[in-house]
């Protein structure tokens, strides 16, 4: 007889022992089965898959003299739980670590980046680029009815070989991290660990500047090879001057910018936050006549994400007394390069082909005439040949109006200061922009100003299309531009 049993089968003795002195209408626990642990399939964790699934027989637990087990699992109606639990073969479960846990299931689906965090932290594997390491974890279930502990049972022991592995070296474009300090620290350095190779120790990376971004100022941190394919744990700090925050843990680096917000949370504590990169959106100005519409996307043979037929629009919003249709498309349609878009009514018959072949990195306009051609652009306002628009909002501005005055190479093409006054306004989720469109094949200064009020904004140069915002000091943050 296992040791484990003997130990259940002792406090079970225990347990029947007491029944004669507890009240009748008192549950007691009589009998058990101890849950099943199956051989994990695949059989070994080396990374070739993203999540691996445990699974198993469940416990049962008698209650009283009935011939059933309870299958709602505790006093508090929540069902037995698990606790996948895993040492290094040899150990005894001396070291015994919880992977995972569940309640009232009978499988546990773990990612294998979860169980390689728990490898490095818990059993000291290291993930190097110069090296994989491997072991052997055994693994165990505890099953436990309600939240009394002497009602637990251990199931039968699997052994799992394991190979920690390694995302090879990002070798085209590299992300960088952005962290923003909305605690006041007025410096920060970026440490990770554990260290590899010539990662710098505590503090750890200096800033390499500063950068705007969607409203916020970051600090930039500019990363070495090191940092890149191998799960570390990242921490901000003041530049070692007393106030710290762990960041990502377990996180890998590969080509994708992250930025991350430093804050004081309600509690008062030093907290962070991801912060997302907003996704683009698609706008529809139809002339079709539908009731309806869907945007369904391919590429490669296959869908991008939603099946047919496709993404439905989430709302109508009215931008310069049109009606457009707005569809908030999930971050995977602007993550593929090359994507094909087709409108319909919503599987009701009709449909149209779109871009062929388009990046969706941007926020993107489409005018669709009544015989189905449409054209396509950054802002409501379709652009011929060498055409561009500046859109610009200036609700924090304290502006009350809007011109703009352009110079260069081709002389004032509005005309002389303060140029030519904006049109509209037209609204995009609660914000109000003005606009004009410019004709210029080579590149030109805009300057935005109050319409000669005094104010004026420093010279957006180029000639493709830009959204600002003009801000109480007369300057500008460029949301986006084209």
């Amino acid at each position: 007889m296992k040791k484990q049993n003997i130990i259940l089968l002792m406090a079970l003795l225990a347990l029947v022992g007491l029944t004669s002195c507890s009240p009748d209408d008192t549950p007691q626990l009589t009998r058990l089965v101890e849950p099943r642990l199956h051989d994990l399939s695949p059989s070994n964790i080396d990374g070739t898959s993203s999540v691996y699934t445990f699974t198993w027989d469940g416990a049962k637990f008698y209650l009283d003299d009935n011939s059933q087990s309870t299958s709602v699992g505790s006093y508090e109606y929540q069902g037995i739980q698990y606790v996948l639990q895993g040492d290094l073969v040899g150990n005894d479960f001396a070291n015994a670590t919880n992977f995972g846990s569940t309640v009232g299931k009978n499988y546990l689906a773990l990612a294998y980046e979860d169980i390689a965090q728990v490898m490095t932290q818990n059993f000291g594997m290291v993930r190097s680029v110069d090296a994989t390491s491997d072991a052997e974890i055994e693994f165990r279930l505890l099953a436990t009815y309600g939240s009394n502990e002497s009602t637990s049972v251990l199931s039968n022991i699997i052994t799992v070989p394991f190979t920690l592995t390694v995302t090879p070296p990002v070798t085209g474009p590299k992300g960088k991290i952005y962290v923003c300090d909305a605690v006041g620290w007025g410096d920060m350095a970026l440490y990770a660990w554990p260290e590899e190779g010539s990662m710098p120790g505590w503090p750890g990376l200096p800033s390499t500047g500063t950068v705007p971004h969607n409203g916020k100022t970051y600090y930039e941190f500019t990363l070495s090879d090191e940092y890149y394919g191998a799960s570390l744990n990242y921490i901000a700090n003041n530049n070692n001057n007393g106030q710290q925050v762990d960041l990502m843990q377990g996180y890998t680096m590969g080509e994708e910018d992250i930025y991350v917000t430093v804050f004081i949370n309600e509690n008062g504590e030093l907290a962070y936050q991801i912060d997302e990169e907003p996704a683009p959106k698609m706008f529809i100005k139809s002339d079709l006549g539908w009731s309806d519409y869907c945007m369904y996307v391919w590429a490669g043979g296959g869908d991008v994400e939603a099946g047919w037929p496709g993404e439905h629009y989430t709302s109508v919003i009215t931008i310069n007394g049109e009606d457009w249709y707005e569809f908030d498309m999930p971050r995977a349609y602007s993550k593929t390069a090359s994507t094909n878009w087709i409108l319909n009514n919503n599987n009701n018959g009709s449909q149209i082909d779109l871009m062929q072949g388009f990046a969706f990195d941007h926020d993107t306009f489409v005018r669709i005439a009544a015989d189905g051609s449409y054209s396509t652009s950054s802002g409501p306002i379709v652009n011929g040949e060498n055409q561009f628009t500046v859109y610009a909002s200036i609700d924090d501005s304290g502006w009350s109006s809007l011109s703009f005055y352009v110079w260069g190479d081709l002389g004032e093409l509005c005309g002389g200061w303060p140029g030519m006054s904006a049109s509209g306004p037209f609204s995009i989720n609660g914000t109000n922009y003005y606009y004009h469109t410019f004709t210029a094949n080579v590149p030109v200064n805009v300057i935005p100003n109050n319409s000669g009020g005094g104010s004026q904004c420093p010279d957006i140069s180029g000639n493709s299309d830009a959204i600002i915002k003009i801000a109480s000091d007369n300057t500008y943050e460029i949301v986006k531009t084209f």
